[in-house]
C-alpha cells in the first residue's frame, strides 16, 4: 500500500488475540491453563516472487485449525488492494478437524470489501477485502491458498510468523525468489538465521524453515519476523535504489522536485509578511502561523500519491493539503525568503519503529521539516494547527529520521524535550476557609510544553467546558466546582505556554477532626504520563485563610527532601491568621529509564510530596 498513513506492522494482529484462557483439547493439541495454553494452531508455507519487471507475487497456503472460540478471531483474514496490489486468486476450505469432511468453501467472491479510511486519510483508493468465516463453531479447520500480486517492489510485505497471541505455530516455511540484478537485503528479528541460500546466474533463491513456535503470550514483546527489502526498486514510474539511505533519499527528492515552485503573485505575498523582519526564527514563526491558520489539513491518497506531494501551486489554491504537500508549501515559503530547510521522512506516532542505521528501508508514514537557524535546528511540523514551530510534541520526538539533501539521504536525530522547561507548571493559589472546611479559591496556573497541549487543544478546539475540565484534571481536584475560567496561550520561541485563571469553590479543602483541621500541602497529583519525557518542574505557592484561631501543631516550617530523581522543598508559616505554603518538585531521570523505575520513583515522589499540615484550633 503506497501510502505514509498505511504502514501499520502486520504483527499488531497478534492484539486481536483474546485475553481469556478457557480449558479445551482436541487430539493431540490441547488448551490448558498453563503457561504453554493456546487458542489454535497454524502451518504455513509463503513464496515471495519478485519478478524481473519489479512485480512481486505473493503466494500464500496455510493450515489453521481452531481449537477454542477464543481463537475464531484467528481465522479473519483482511487483504488490502490497492490499485497497485491485486488479489489475483483466494480460497478457504473449512474442515471438521475429526473426519477431515469438508464443512464449506469460500472463494474471492465471498469477501467483503470496503474501503480503508484510518481516521487521516479523507478519501483512499486502498480496500479491504475481509474473510470472516461466519456461521462456523469450534472447533474447525481452514485450508488457505491466497496468490497476491504488486505492480512494484518499492515495499515488500514482511513476513511475520507468529501474527497472533495465544497461537501455536507448529511449521513455518518461507521461500524468496528474485533477480540478482535487482538484488535484495533481508533482516531477522527476534529469531536465529537460519536462511538456505541457492544462487544461480541470474536469479537468487533464499528460505527460511521454522518449526514448533510455542504460543506466544500478552506479555511477550518478541516478534520473530524476516524484513525484505530490494536494492533496486520502482514505483509506477519511478526506478531507484535503496541500498543505502542517501539512495533512498535521492529517490525522494526525484518524486519532490518541481513540487515546491510558487506562483509569482503568492511570492509578492510572502515577501510581504515578512517585510522589516531581520531575525530568522521571527521570520519562521511569522510563516508558519500564516500556514497554520490559512491552510487545512487534509488527506487524500491515490495511486503513489501517498508519497509523492502535490504542487505547491495546488495546494495555494485549494488551501488544503497533507503532511507532504503542507512540508513542500512551508519548505517553499522559507526559500523564497531564503531560509533553508530539509524536507524529513519519520515514522511518526508513539509506537514508532527505529530506524536501523546499518539497514536503509522506507519505513516512514509522516513528512515534516528541518529548519536549522544559526546554532539550532527547529522541526516543524506542518499539519498542527496549534503548536509552535519547532515543537511536535510526543509525535516525532526522540526518534532517527530522513532528513533529505540535495546530495541524498543523511540520518539526524529529533530533540528528546527532556529539559524541564518543555515539562513545567506553576501555580498560584489563594484560598479562604470557611468553619466547614470549604473553600473559595482564586488560583493562577500555568503550563508549559507538554502540560500544556491538552490546554492548547481545548482553546482551539473545543471551548470553555473541556478547558475547565482538564483544569480540574491536572490539579486532581475533584471537589473543585469553578464559576470561571479566563485562558490564554503564548509561545516563548518554540516552547507552548498557557496561562489559566480561575475561581471557584473548593469543598471539603480542609479535614477537620475534632480540634484539629488537615490541609494539604500541594496541588498538582504527578501521573505516569507527565514523566514520559523524563523530567518535570513543579512550583506552587498557597495562601491560606481560615475564620478560626489556630496554632501549627505540625507540617510547619521547612522541609527538604533530596532523592537520586528528584528533590522536593516544601515551606509552611503562619502569618496574620493564614498559612503561608511554597513548595517546588524537580524531577530528573535517566534518559534510558524504564517505565518500571519511573514508576518506582512516582511511588517515592507521592510519598514524599503528600505532606500535610495539621492545625490545631485555639
Amino acid at each position: 500500500m503506497n501510502t505514509f498513513t498505511a504502514l501499520i506492522p502486520a504483527q499488531m494482529n497478534k492484539f486481536f488475540g483474546l485475553l481469556l484462557a478457557v480449558a479445551f483439547s482436541l487430539g493431540s493439541e490441547s488448551f490448558s491453563q498453563d503457561e504453554n495454553k493456546f487458542y489454535s494452531t497454524i502451518s504455513k508455507d509463503h513464496k515471495v516472487i519478485i519478478n524481473e519487471d519489479y512485480s512481486v507475487d505473493y503466494h500464500i497456503q496455510e493450515k489453521l485449525r481452531v481449537l477454542h472460540s477464543e481463537g475464531w478471531s484467528h481465522a479473519i483474514k483482511n487483504i488490502e488492494v490497492t490499485p497497485r496490489m491485486k488479489l489475483v486468486d483466494f480460497e478457504a476450505i473449512v474442515k471438521d478437524p475429526l473426519t477431515g469432511k469438508v464443512i464449506k468453501k469460500f472463494k474471492a467472491k465471498d469477501l467483503k470489501e470496503k474501503t480503508h479510511l484510518d481516521g487521516i486519510n479523507l478519501y483512499s483508493d486502498t480496500k479491504i477485502n475481509s474473510f470472516i468465516p461466519s456461521g462456523i463453531s469450534t472447533p474447525f479447520e481452514i485450508e488457505y491458498k491466497i496468490h497476491k500480486t504488486s505492480k512494484d517492489n518499492f515495499f515488500i510485505s514482511p513476513w511475520n510468523i507468529v501474527e497472533y497471541y495465544y497461537q501455536k505455530v507448529s511449521h513455518a516455511h518461507l521461500e524468496v525468489i528474485y533477480p540478482n540484478q535487482i538484488g535484495l537485503r533481508y533482516k531477522i528479528t527476534d529469531i536465529i538465521d537460519e536462511a538456505i541460500v541457492e544462487e544461480g546466474d541470474s536469479i537468487t533463491k533464499i528460505s527460511w524453515t521454522y518449526g514448533n513456535f510455542e504460543a506466544q503470550q500478552l506479555f511477550d514483546k518478541t516478534n520473530p519476523a524476516v524484513i525484505l527489502v530490494p536494492d533496486q526498486f520502482r514505483l509506477d514510474k519511478y526506478y531507484s535504489r535503496m541500498e543505502t539511505w542517501e539512495k533512498l533519499g535521492s529517490f525522494i527528492n526525484m518524486l519532490n522536485e518541481g513540487k515546491g515552485v510558487l506562483p509569482a503573485r503568492f511570492k509578492t505575498i510572502v515577501h510581504q509578511m515578512v517585510e522589516g523582519v531581520d531575525d530568522e526564527f521571527e521570520k519562521l514563526s511569522i510563516l508558519y502561523k500564516y500556514l497554520q491558520e490559512n491552510y487545512r489539513y487534509v488527506a487524500i491518497t491515490l495511486g503513489v500519491g501517498g508519497w509523492e506531494p502535490r504542487f505547491a501551486e495546488d495546494v495555494i489554491n485549494t488551501k488544503y493539503g497533507e503532511c507532504k504537500a503542507l512540508t513542500t508549501l512551508m519548505k517553499a515559503m522559507l526559500e523564497e525568503v531564503g531560509i533553508p530547510s530539509q524536507y524529513t521522512l519519520v515514522y511518526a506516532g508513539e509506537n514508532h519503529r527505529e530506524l536501523d542505521e546499518e539497514f536503509p528501508q522506507n519505513l516512514f508514514n509522516h513528512a515534516f521539516l528541518r529548519v536549522p537557524i544559526k546554532d539550532e535546528v527547529f522541526w516543524v511540523e506542518s499539519t498542527s494547527r496549534t503548536m509552535p514551530p519547532g515543537f511536535s510534541g510526543n509525535f516525532t520526538k526522540d526518534r532517527k529520521v530522513l532528513v533529505i539533501t540535495p546530495e541524498g539521504g543523511v540520518l539526524d536525530h529529533t530533540p528528546d524535550f527532556a529539559e524541564s522547561r518543555f515539562n513545567a507548571y506553576q501555580g498560584d493559589y489563594s484560598i479562604a476557609i470557611n468553619q466547614m472546611g470549604d473553600g473559595q479559591i482564586i488560583g493562577k496556573t500555568r503550563f508549559d510544553g507538554f502540560p500544556a497541549i491538552p490546554f492548547v487543544e481545548s482553546m482551539f478546539y473545543a471551548g470553555e467546558k473541556e478547558l475547565k475540565i482538564n483544569l480540574i484534571e491536572a490539579l486532581n481536584a475533584n471537589n473543585l466546582f469553578l464559576s470561571s475560567i479566563k485562558s490564554e496561550r503564548e509561545n516563548i520561541r518554540n516552547l507552548p505556554r498557557v496561562y489559566a485563571d480561575f475561581e471557584g469553590f473548593y469543598q471539603k479543602y480542609v479535614q477537620q477532626t475534632g480540634k484539629r483541621m488537615i490541609l494539604p500541602g500541594n496541588f498538582l497529583h504527578l501521573d505516569l504520563d507527565m514523566l514520559k519525557n523524563g523530567s518535570f518542574s513543579s512550583e506552587e505557592s498557597l495562601e491560606i485563610n481560615l475564620e478560626l484561631p489556630f496554632e501549627i501543631e505540625s507540617g510547619g516550617g521547612e522541609q527538604y527532601v533530596e532523592h537520586e530523581f528528584f528533590t522536593f522543598l516544601i515551606e509552611a508559616r503562619h502569618e496574620n491568621q493564614k498559612i503561608m505554603v511554597k513548595n517546588r518538585l524537580e524531577v530528573t531521570l535517566p534518559k534510558d529509564a524504564e517505565k518500571e523505575l519511573k514508576a518506582k520513583t512516582l511511588a517515592e515522589i507521592h510519598k514524599q510530596t503528600k505532606r500535610s499540615i495539621i492545625l490545631k484550633k485555639l
